[in-house]
């Protein structure tokens, strides 16, 4: 049944593409679908402009480190969830567990969302005054 399903969104594609130009699929296999509102010129600028990033990151110390992904990652946070992120450097914490026992303690990027974003200021206040979630 899976793979009738899997032919059936395979073969109508084509037809979905041309009624929804901002319906895009991957090259390779097994194609996923997503859904953009970017031109097919802006997402090769993009994702050439990342490619870049990366082998800039990897060129320096011939190795590309997890640290040379958290402003990508902080920048993806702020683009796709309207989320504030932070790195957290857990070197400069206090020490009271010993060497290295501050490496796992600290997450290595937090974000925060607000939920009152542009909500009208009787709305936050009165959101206040309830005691609800203002962000999470």
């Amino acid at each position: 049944m899976l793979a009738q399903i899997v032919a059936e969104i395979g073969s109508n594609r084509p037809q979905w593409q041309s009624r929804f130009p901002n319906l895009r699929t991957t090259e390779g296999r097994p194609r996923q679908y997503y859904w953009t509102d970017k031109s097919e010129t802006e997402e090769v600028l993009e994702a050439e402009s990342v490619q870049s990033l990366l082998n800039a990151a990897a060129s320096d110390g011939g190795r590309l480190l997890e640290r040379d992904l958290y402003p990508m990652l902080i920048q993806f946070a702020a683009t796709e969830f309207g989320a504030t992120a932070f790195r957290i450097d857990e070197g400069t914490a206090s020490n009271r567990r010993g060497p290295g026992g501050n490496k796992w303690l600290y997450p290595d990027v937090v974000a925060l969302e607000a939920l009152t974003v542009g909500l009208n200021k009787e709305v936050i206040e009165a959101v206040r005054q309830s005691g609800e979630r203002r962000a999470r």
